[in-house]
Parts: structure tokens; sequence; C-alpha cells
């Protein structure tokens, strides 16, 4: 009976000294977190940058430049104008407008979407933007229906002036 009780105290003793009496915190692992959402109110202001690129317009090879600007009056409103310019094609130069009315970040990440209405064919009613904050860029695609059957622009850096 002896051995049976010294026995027991011992398994007793050993499982107290294997339970902690505090309750460990739950760690977040934050190191995969990639965002801290935008703030709309830090994109007011203007914004540029330009694509370069290469198409063909009824049949012949072309080269054209398209310089974007993005004004962001509000946290939900603005204007973009983009200044195409087409060297050997009449207009050399043509500049298209758009309306921003709205912009709404998404959440939980670095993308903010600039909802667009354009006068005339719209290709995009959204351009979805990737913001780096440190280096104060946009960067997406941009595009947009220059005639009929063309369709110009692609992946754009925007800088803030």
């Amino acid at each position: 009976m002896k051995k049976l009780f010294v026995m027991l105290a011992a398994i007793l003793f050993c499982g107290a000294m294997m339970v902690s009496c505090n309750k460990e915190e739950d760690k977040i692992d934050t190191t995969n977190t990639t965002s801290t959402d935008v703030n709309p109110a830090d994109l007011v202001g203007t914004w540029g940058g330009s694509y370069s690129g290469s198409a063909t317009y009824q049949g012949d090879p072309m080269t054209y430049s398209i310089n974007w600007t993005v004004t962001l009056s509000t946290v939900s409103a603005g204007t973009i104008s983009a200044v195409v310019n087409t060297p050997g094609y009449t207009p050399e130069s043509t500049t298209v407008g758009y309306v921003i009315t709205g912009v709404r970040p998404r959440q939980n990440t670095d993308y903010v979407i600039l909802d667009v209405r354009r006068d005339g064919a719209i290709l995009d009613d959204s351009f979805e933007m990737l913001y780096n904050k440190s280096a104060k860029t946009l960067t997406g695609s941009m595009r947009l229906q220059y005639q009929e059957d063309l369709t110009l622009g692609g992946e754009t850096t925007l800088s803030r002036r």
C-alpha cells in the first residue's frame, strides 16, 4: 500500500510540473501581412506617368505613347486625362478624358480601384492600382479604346507630382 501511495504521489507531482499556471497568448504571425489598407485621403493630388508601345492599326504598324495624368480632387472624385501621341498618323496627338466617380480601397490589400466614366466607348470601367506608400507610386494596367478597333496601353506606374 505504501508503494502505491508513493507511486501515485510521484505521478501527481510530475503531472503538476507539466502544467503551466499562465495561459500563453495566441501569437499572430504578421510576417505574411502584405497590407495596411489604402487611405484614399493619401491619394488626393496629381499623379502622372507614361506608357509607350506598338500596335497595328488598319494593317500598318505604329508606335505610340500615352501620357497619363490622374487628379484626385477629393477622396472619391477626380479626373484622368490621357494624351495619346501617334507620330505619323492624323491627328498626331489626341486627348481622352475620364471622370473618376469613385475611389475604393480593396480591403486588407495595398490596392485601390479607381471607378471611371468615359464619354464615348468605355473600355475599362475601373483601373485597379497597387499603391506603394513609401515610393509614392500607383501601378496598374491602364488601357483605353483609341479607335473603334484599337486598344492602347498597359502596365503603367504613376508618381505623385
